[in-house]
């Protein structure tokens, strides 16, 4: 089937020429993401339509078809001056510097097209070493000042990165093996097996380690999970919660589950999980000093200049931001140049076995990441506006939940909603869409947004934020596993529901009593938005201060986390870091939170 593919006059470097309407034996997919009206009755989003047996297609089809898309999957950067903006790009479009070759074989264009990929992902690897870097050093600031009371909310609202995640980047960073470190840096070895080293390798065994990471790696297979669905579902759902309020810190569902296996293997008496529950975490130990002299030949070093470590906290926001600008562009194109290969099949075209053998030796990313990483970069290749908002500063993480609830109607409604609301707020509103139904969460946020608009522009002076930029919204804070009861299925392994069905029956929390009833009407969840962590050690808040004559009723009270309580809302000083004040907006209950730094949200109860 052939296609009219309007495009401008070009050699596409394999001895083919495109006139202005020319003829070119391309797939439908092809046709439709440069006219879409041409095939008006595909749908819309791009998991319904990459599935099936792929058609088999010729090296010369395939190399022609990436190269069109050369233009696209170029390394855009976000607004930057001039002076600093070549060095921060890189080269040019990967995939166009690759596949312009004319005077290749098929089969070495191929190669040169995976050699370009894979220099791609070290990059980003390099970078991702870079940030770490940065983020070590931010650990030893004082971030209050930015109103953040824990390192984790910091890395959420302003890296856009998991905590747990970071924290193994800051082992490797802060850890005696330079060795492993310069390997890492360097891309002979891909960085989520680097994290794994600290704890588990000594400086002596170094050398042994890196030669046992040559060999051919063979990936664990990753659990079943199966799909659960109707009062099974609810079950796993509550056993989940519970968990985590007892466990007491931020984990995913796999953790939880591993845990909550345990505890009912083990038959853990009530009284000793609370007793646990209730102890306050280890202080962590003080910092090593650090030392920076494995990297004489700094990460990334090409792209963003020799490594100094920042002066200050200004100076670190300053280096994360310049970090970000650059990975966030490479992000979308590795996400999108691997949905592509994988779909037209190029690893076979290169020799490799399978196609996560190549996600594997090409990009470095294990059998999952790369499933995830497929359903994202289709994402941004049929959504434009999607991929400019990555590039933009909102995080291929938070793109990858976008694409889960999102269709053609709904993706500017979703991006307009996340201009307006906080990382961590907006993972939890994509969660909820995600457990609910979506179109019902977007139009809360919406409604959200309009009548905190319409509160604004009556007192703009006192209302608006001092930092700049828009007043931002959130909803109540509610639980992450949280869902439409019966509404969604859950996965999860044979062995949850029987532990489930043991935790639900035998886990009871200890109700609170006069005020300190707040808790339970909160979930145990901490109700500051740029927080959230559910931990059985939170703390009840007066609104409005008793020795200013606040009463204590649950209109005027609020969960905070012991950090949020301590550090934030009653830390004190000159400038308080924290302030929650209760307002009414379009007469509905309402909390006013204000930061050290002039950000302002506006959270509905």
């Amino acid at each position: 089937m052939s296609w009219n593919v309007t495009t401008r006059p070009r050699d596409n470097g394999l001895g083919m020429t495109l006139d202005a309407c020319g003829e070119a034996p391309f797939p439908v997919d092809l046709a439709r993401r440069l006219d879409r009206s041409a095939t008006p009755n595909i749908p819309c989003r791009p998991h319904g339509v990459h599935t099936g047996i792929r058609d088999e297609r010729s090296t010369q089809q395939v190399l022609a078809f990436l190269w069109l898309y050369a233009d696209e999957l170029e390394i855009c950067m976000r607004a930057t001056p001039p002076s600093t903006a070549d060095s921060m790009l890189g080269p040019r479009p990967v995939l166009d510097l690759a596949l312009n070759q004319a005077e290749r074989g098929s089969t070495d264009q191929a190669l040169a097209l995976v050699d370009a990929l894979s220099d791609l992902a070290r990059q980003d690897a390099a970078l991702t070493m870079r940030l770490a870097m940065v983020l070590t050093t931010v650990r030893t600031m004082d971030i209050s000042a930015l109103g953040f009371t824990s390192f984790s909310a910091f890395l959420t609202e302003r890296v856009g990165l998991g905590a747990s995640w970071v924290r193994g980047l800051i082992a490797l960073i802060s850890s005696p093996l330079d060795l492993i470190k310069r390997a890492t840096a360097s891309g002979l070895i891909p960085l989520r097996r680097a994290v794994k080293a600290p704890g588990q390798v000594s400086v002596d065994g170094q050398i042994a380690w890196l030669q046992q990471q040559a060999e051919p790696q063979i990936s664990a297979e990753p659990a079943f999970l199966e799909v659960v669905e109707g009062d099974h579902a609810d079950t796993i759902c509550e056993a989940r919660r519970l968990a985590r309020i007892v466990l007491g810190k931020r984990a995913h569902n796999a953790e939880i589950d591993a845990w909550l296996i345990d505890v009912f293997q083990r038959r853990v008496p009530l009284d000793a999980l609370l007793a646990q529950a209730r102890e306050r975490p280890p202080k962590p130990p003080e910092p090593e000093p650090l030392d920076w002299a494995w990297c004489r030949q700094a990460p990334a070093a090409s792209l963003l200049g020799p490594w100094s470590p920042p002066a200050d906290l200004a100076d670190a926001l300053a280096q994360i931001a310049a970090i970000l600008t650059v990975k966030n562009g490479r992000d979308a194109v590795l996400a999108r140049a691997w949905a592509i290969t994988d779909h037209l099949g190029l690893w076979q075209l290169a020799g490799f076995d399978s196609r996560w053998d190549f996600a594997q030796q090409v990009f470095g990313w294990s059998k999952r990441t790369a499933q995830r990483r497929s359903r994202v970069g289709w994402a941004l290749e049929w959504y434009p506006e999607l991929d400019a908002a990555v590039r933009n500063g909102l995080g291929l993480g938070a793109a990858a939940l976008l694409s889960t609830v999102i269709d053609g109607d709904s993706c500017p409604r979703w991006l307009a909603v996340a201009q307006r609301v906080g990382r961590g707020e907006l993972a939890r509103g994509l969660q909820a869409a995600r457990t609910g139904i979506p179109r019902q969460v977007l139009a809360q946020y919406e409604h959200a947004i309009a009548q905190a608009d319409q509160w604004v522009s009556e007192e703009p002076t006192s209302r608006a934020p001092t930092a700049g930029g828009r007043l931002k919204v959130a909803l109540a804070v509610s639980d992450p596993t949280s869902r439409t009861p019966g509404y969604t299925p859950v996965r999860a392994t044979s062995a949850v529901l029987e532990a489930a069905q043991w935790w639900v029956a035998h886990v009871v929390l200890p109700k609170g009593r006069g005020f300190q009833a707040v808790k339970d009407r909160d979930g145990h969840r901490c109700q500051n938005p740029e927080c959230g962590k559910s931990t059985l050690r939170v703390e009840a808040h007066h609104i409005h201060h008793r020795e200013h004559g606040g009463a204590d009723t649950l209109e005027n009270g609020l969960t905070s986390c012991r950090p949020c309580h301590l550090r934030g809302l009653h830390a004190g000083g000159a400038i308080s870091r924290i302030r929650a004040a209760a307002v009414t907006v379009a007469h509905h209950p309402a909390i006013l939170w204000r930061y050290a730094d002039g950000r302002r949200v506006l959270q509905f109860r």
